[in-house]
């Protein structure tokens, strides 16, 4: 029977840990790399204080380490940076990093204080393998990591070969089941692989492979048990310890006849350990979340050096594309000059979309790297399509045409009166099955918008199910749990550029609770908006009755927003009128009584931001004797004539 040797313990943390209770490790387990490990120590002895100090203890973060503690899993420091343990003590790599801690050198879980505890950056599973990398937030100083072991040393191995495993898991196989307090090692040798598969398919139907090695003994009660999962087994060479396996899965009963422990084979797995523990850290699963179907957005790849290397990247290629067409480097700085110990560059790129619904591609990065040649980054996007849904009515949103809207994931968001925030509508997310999203996606493309803001409400399994919500890829939010019963608003700042506000409620791979949705309401946008420039032309007098025009045609909005006029008399102007009062240039009439007449102009634009300016006419009294123009005109004439007639008389 499969036995992932997981403690028996972590029954009891799992739910702080990955958020889903094991199932009890007595029951009979198919798979080696279920959520269900069962690790051990059968037939040790104590090790001595700081004999194994790489060795790596996991413990749920929310574990004080003031009294005792017991692990629920192992592991190895094999850098600085890094432990090595099985998957499925992580999740297969799923589980939260905030969710567990780690212990380096501990010796006695009665004395966890003596044991330097150390944060989750990152954490890295292979499933199929059950091997997993825990990235340490600070690095540990003070401890010489284990080495693992080389090909050259692999090749070496032969069956009988003495190797040594410790960890703190079950002790003694009985009704009870103790765990260790102090540290336990035990020696056993390795098993013959074909011999070890052949008894595991018979006896237990579970089947061993290459990325496997077993050791341990036919009769002799030594073997790794519960407790004991993703702690290193190794051997001595030269002086030297050298890790070649990881504790992962055995029989039910630990020690049990012809069946003994069976590890990850770590020389199987170097690669893929050494690319992520040397140093070049980036996004080797970049997970774009939502993008609209016509989009043209340049994404990045950012990668950090920290390791002892320098080195540039100096080809770039683009496999496996699914629903993922022409994707090209729009700029690469990690090729130009050498990435030096503690600089990082970028790589950005872009790609079309062929159709909505999942895509993907494996950025492969070819390095000058002396432990990573070729390397690479699998992104994954849902493409999303256009909603048909009314939002400016269904959410109340204003200043709609800031935003664009799109559907994407499993499901789709839909219309309902049931719970509102604001108004009698809002929307919510389409019922998905397990491991499922329904996405919605606001594209904002105006730098004019400086917040988002948005009320929510979520019915859902707790820490499992729940609304996320991304600005830009980036996590914002994730609200779960069915015992909200009010909605809550939340503003979220917008950044310059285009802005893609995701809103995805998801499903992990089991359960459910509440209402099993989310709802939104009451979406609204802030935006910059500046007040109208008026410019009006000034009026030259006119005479009563007259006619002329007030002309505001050099009116201008900064935004360059649509503007709307309204003129008005201030008073009841001496019995003049106005037309066309809501166009740029509007029509003066003046009443039959001289004086100055005051006019208002109020320009609004689309968004509510008004100004006012006011001009004033001169009505003038009508000039009864002709114009005066006229008058002096003919004065003038008059006065030339008159000069002449002078000039001729003798």
């Amino acid at each position: 029977m499969y036995n992932p040797r997981i403690t028996t313990l972590f029954i009891a943390l799992a739910v702080t840990v990955s958020g889903a209770c094991l199932a009890n490790p007595y029951d009979k387990i198919t798979k080696y790399h279920a959520n269900n490990p069962t690790p051990r120590i059968i037939g040790g002895e104590d090790a001595q204080k700081s004999e194994f100090p790489f060795m790596a203890s996991l413990i749920s973060s929310s574990t004080p380490t003031t009294g005792s503690v017991q692990p629920f899993c192992g592991g190895s420091l094999i850098t600085k940076r890094f432990v090595l343990t099985a998957a499925h003590c992580v999740q297969g790599g799923k589980a939260s990093p905030a969710s567990i801690d780690v212990l380096i050198g501990l010796h006695d879980v009665n004395a966890p204080s003596e044991a330097k505890r150390h944060k989750l950056k990152k954490i890295y599973g292979d499933a199929q393998t059950d091997t997993a990398l825990l990235e340490l937030q600070e690095p540990v100083e003070g401890i010489t990591p284990i080495k693992l072991i080389t090909p050259e040393l692999a090749a070496q191995l032969k069956d009988g070969d003495m190797m040594t495993v410790i960890g703190f898991g079950v002790t003694i196989e009985n009704e009870e089941r103790p765990v260790a307090k102090i540290l336990q090692k035990a020696d056993v040798p390795q098993f013959n692989q074909a011999l070890c598969n052949k008894n595991y398919q018979e006896l237990v139907g579970s089947r061993v492979n290459e990325f496997m090695i077993c050791a341990g003994y036919a009769k002799i009660k030594k073997d790794s048990c519960n407790g004991d999962s993703g702690g290193p087994l190794f051997m001595k060479k030269g002086g030297e310890l050298y890790q070649t396996g990881v504790v992962s899965w055995g029989a039910q009963v630990c020690a049990s006849d012809n069946l003994p422990g069976v590890y990850v084979r770590v020389s199987k797995m170097l690669d893929w350990l050494y690319e992520r523990s040397a140093g070049l850290d980036f996004d080797r699963d970049m997970n774009l979340g939502y993008l609209e179907l016509e989009q043209q957005a340049v994404h990045t790849l950012n990668i950090d050096n920290n390791s002892e290397h320098s080195f540039v990247i100096n080809k770039v290629e683009f496999n496996d594309l699914d629903n993922l067409a022409t994707p090209e480097i729009v700029k690469n700085n990690c090729n130009s000059t050498e990435v030096a110990t503690g600089k990082s560059c970028a790589i950005e790129f872009k790609f079309a979309a062929n159709k909505v619904g999942p895509a993907k591609l494996t950025m492969a990065l070819h390095t000058t790297h002396p432990m990573v040649k070729l390397t690479n980054s699998k992104v994954s996007v849902s493409i999303a399509e256009k909603s048909d849904l009314d939002m400016k009515k269904l959410v109340d949103i204003k200043h709609s045409d800031f935003v664009n809207w799109h559907t994407g994931g499993d499901g789709i968001w839909q219309a309902q009166s049931d719970k509102t925030d604001v108004g009698d509508s809002a929307i919510e997310s389409a019922s998905v099955d397990d491991g499922q999203a329904a996405g919605l996606l606001g594209v904002i493309k105006s730098d004019r918008v400086t917040e988002l803001s948005f009320s929510y409400l979520v019915s859902s399994e707790s820490n499992k199910d729940g609304l996320k919500v991304l600005v830009n890829q980036k996590e914002q939010l994730f609200a779960s749990g069915d015992t909200q019963d009010a909605f809550l608003n939340v503003k979220l700042p917008m950044t310059k550029g285009i802005d893609r506000v995701a809103f995805a409620y998801s499903k992990d791979t089991g359960g459910e609770a509440g209402q099993d949705r989310t709802y939104l309401d009451n979406i609204q946008l802030t935006i910059t908006n500046k007040a109208p420039v008026i410019s009006i032309k000034k009026v030259k007098p006119i005479e009563i009755s007259q006619s002329t025009t007030i002309d505001a045609s050099g009116t201008k909005d900064p935004d360059g927003d649509t503007l709307t006029f309204s003129w008005k008399l201030i008073g009841k102007g001496n019995g003049a009128s106005l037309t066309d009062t809501s166009s740029k240039v509007a029509k003066f009439k003046a009443g039959n009584k001289a004086g100055k007449v005051e006019v208002e102009l109020t320009v609004t634009d689309k968004y509510g931001e008004k100004s006012v300016s006011k001009a004033m006419i001169d009505v003038k009294e009508e000039d009864k004797g002709g114009s005066t123009d006229f008058m002096l005109l003919l004065l003038t004439a008059l006065a030339i004539l008159l000069s002449r007639r002078k000039v001729q008389t003798p």
